[in-house]
């Protein structure tokens, strides 16, 4: 039998514990490792997820937007013009001012003075205390009080809306489900009530074009937009340029 004494396994009750400073130091470093990953590995999954989130505000956004457009057309039968204009035919203020009456019943356009241009220092100030968040993309980070707009109408000759012309749904004949109204712009320096669109004359027809004014925006691979029926749709980067034309167009024969 050996009569070496071995120390037990188990501290007695009361013996104090001690700890390696070495041991202590390398289980931090050990956690710090196994935090920096699960948040490595967490964070594109964050980020989707907020991204996701901003993009239904978006749609929202729009779906606000087209439902005021429908009730605009069922008052007036058409949409309204892309501009109103003076007596001269001068674009004053823009379709977004037009449609307020049908987003909210507050006194903004009894208060707005369509005889003098939107950017008259009476109507600038009304407008630019008015503006709605829903003028702009969650995604584009918009200032506020700065009253930019992300959201244009689609402006040609063969387009749903025309400059200086009312069209109504019956004459989209390609289908309202399938033509583009309204769309998406990114890092827009279009003022909300400003009669400024996006042309298709002037407009690149791939999606997210940074070469030159397009159908845009800061989500990732597309742009949304609203077409004629109403309803939302992601426009994805790989829509031809063909088929985004198509889309543009309110004619079966263009």
């Amino acid at each position: 039998m050996s009569n070496r004494s071995s120390k037990p396994l188990v501290p007695a009750p009361g013996t104090p514990l001690r700890f390696s400073l070495r041991g202590l130091l390398l289980f931090v470093l050990l956690c710090s490792v196994a935090f920096g990953l699960l948040f490595r590995f967490l964070l594109p999954a964050v980020r989707s997820a907020q991204e996701a989130a901003r993009r239904g505000v978006c749609a929202g956004h729009l779906k606000q937007i087209g439902l005021a457009l429908q009730n605009y057309h069922d008052v007036h039968g058409c949409f309204p013009s892309p501009y109103i204009a003076d007596a001269q035919g001068k674009p004053m203020h823009s379709w977004r001012v037009a449609i307020t009456p049908y987003i909210e019943s507050g006194p903004f356009y009894q208060q707005y003075d369509l005889s003098r241009p939107w950017d008259a220092p009476g109507n600038l100030a009304l407008t630019r205390a008015w503006w709605h968040d829903f003028y702009a993309c969650p995604s584009a980070n918009p200032q506020p009080g700065a009253g930019f707009t992300n959201y244009v109408m689609v402006v040609g000759p063969s387009a749903a809306a025309r400059a200086g012309e009312w069209r109504s749904l019956d004459q989209i004949t390609d289908g309202p489900a399938k033509t583009v109204l309204v769309a998406e712009i990114a890092d827009s320096d279009i003022f909300w009530a400003e009669p400024r669109d996006l042309s298709v004359d002037e407009m690149s027809l791939r999606i997210n074009d940074k070469s030159k004014p397009s159908i845009s925006s800061h989500h990732p691979h597309g742009a949304m937009a609203l077409f004629a029926d109403g309803s939302i749709k992601l426009l994805d980067e790989s829509t031809t340029s063909a088929e985004l034309r198509a889309m543009l167009t309110s004619a079966a024969d263009d």
